[in-house]
């Protein structure tokens, strides 16, 4: 399975970065926004819940170990994505946290994390 064509290869190489869509079927990806909004009490869809407390330092959320987390990090286009980019298929799997970040703006000034 090939995630990458030549031409955004070439871009990772250059720019060190690139934007990969549909490695993760949607729902999955569903269902860690739900687990999100259950997490947070919020509505994601609605922009007058992001920014309701509880807000989170940097916007982040300790819910790295939640099911739905390991279903996408595991998924086997994420592994083909991981191993072509690195040239090998022993990769490890990284337990970052979940970041959830609104729009700056006057209730919340969040410059980054870096």
């Amino acid at each position: 399975m090939t995630v990458f064509d030549e031409g955004q290869q070439q871009f990772w190489r250059e720019h060190g970065y690139m934007v990969v869509r549909d490695v993760v079927p949607a729902p999955l990806l569903e269902a860690v926004k739900q687990n999100i909004e259950e997490f947070l009490g919020k509505d994601l869809s609605d922009p007058d819940d992001w920014y309701k407390e509880p807000m989170y330092p940097g916007g982040i959320i300790n819910m790295n170990a939640h099911q739905s987390m390991w279903d996408t990090r595991e998924h086997p286009c994420v592994h083909e994505a991981f191993s072509q980019i690195w040239g090998t298929e022993k990769l490890r799997v990284s337990v970052d946290r979940t970041n959830v970040n609104p729009p700056a703006g006057p209730q919340w000034d969040h410059k980054g994390t870096i």
